[in-house]
C-alpha cells in the first residue's frame, strides 16, 4: 500500500512553468531527479470567477497523480517550511505578497494595498491613501465633506 500511495502523492520542486496553459513540470528528488510531464496547477476557481497563480521555479510543491495513469496529475499547491515562512501570521486575513513590498491584504473589514511605496487602506472608517507623488481621482461626481 505504501508504494502505491507514494505513486499517487508526491513532493517535488518546480523545474519549469507554462503560464499560458497554467501547467508546470516538477522534479522529484526521491525518484533520481525524474521530471514530470506537464501537470495542471490547481486553482480555486475557473468558472465565472477565475483565479490564477503560478508556482515559482524552485518552489516545493505537493502533487497528486491519478491512480490509473501515473502520467496524469496536478499540483495541489506549495507549502511553508522552516526555510520559507509565511509573510503574516493572522488566521483572519488573506494576504497576497508580490515581492518588493507589494501586497494585497483583506480581512477584518479592511483592505490594504501596497504598490511601489504607495499605500491604500479601505475600511469602514474611510479610505486612506499614502503617496509621495500625485494622487489622481477621476469620477463624474466628487463629494468633499
Amino acid at each position: 500500500m505504501q508504494s502505491k500511495l507514494s505513486d499517487i502523492i508526491r513532493i517535488g520542486t518546480v523545474s519549469s512553468i507554462n503560464p499560458k496553459n497554467c501547467t508546470a513540470q516538477v522534479t522529484f528528488d526521491d525518484r533520481q531527479q525524474t521530471v514530470s510531464g506537464d501537470l495542471f496547477v490547481l486553482v480555486p476557481s475557473t468558472g465565472s470567477i477565475k483565479a490564477y497563480s503560478m508556482p515559482a521555479i524552485g518552489e516545493r510543491v505537493l502533487c497528486l497523480y491519478t491512480p490509473d495513469s501515473p502520467s496524469e496529475g496536478c499540483i495541489l499547491g506549495s507549502y511553508y517550511s522552516t526555510t520559507r515562512s509565511p509573510p503574516i501570521t493572522n488566521e483572519n486575513k488573506l494576504h497576497l505578497n508580490f515581492g518588493g513590498g507589494d501586497f494585497i491584504e483583506v480581512g477584518a473589514g479592511t483592505v490594504d494595498v501596497s504598490f511601489q511605496g504607495k499605500k491604500i487602506n479601505i475600511s469602514k472608517q474611510g479610505i486612506n491613501i499614502v503617496s509621495n507623488g500625485t494622487v489622481n481621482i477621476t469620477a463624474p461626481i466628487i463629494n468633499l465633506n
